[in-house]
């Protein structure tokens, strides 16, 4: 009887935890399409759709400098692109011209001390 009671006890909180996960990426919520950082160069693949309104954040938290670019992957060509050479954020909205994979780079160029570090997200655009 008690081996029953315990079974259940597990099954029902392994269903509880399953059901609290959120479909969203790097815990930013639902309109985090991609988030995260890196101490020399980071790559993303996406699919975006035509049409989508995004924004693209750029931290730059030690470092000289960062560069962080949306681009297609059937030809490269840049759809967005940040920079900063300032610890600072950055951040611009674009609209995904058509329905294609895309990639995204994040690039940091270390400080004379050998530290380096930025951060990236996008995001659907809060409109």
């Amino acid at each position: 009887m008690e081996r029953r009671q315990y079974l259940m006890t597990v099954s029902t909180a392994g269903t509880a935890m399953v059901a609290g996960c959120g479909s969203g990426s790097g815990g930013g919520g639902s309109d985090t399409i991609v988030s995260g950082s890196t101490d020399f160069e980071e790559t993303w693949n996406v699919d975006l759709e035509e049409g989508d309104e995004l924004e693209l954040e750029l931290t730059l938290d030690t470092g000289i400098y960062a560069l962080a670019n949306v681009s297609r992957n059937d030809n490269a060509n840049d759809v967005a692109t940040l920079e900063t050479e300032e610890q600072t954020t950055v951040t611009e909205q674009f609209t995904v011209p058509t329905t294609v994979d895309y990639f995204i780079v994040l690039q940091v160029t270390e400080n004379e001390s050998g530290d380096g570090d930025a951060s990236l997200t996008l995001r659907q655009a809060n409109e």
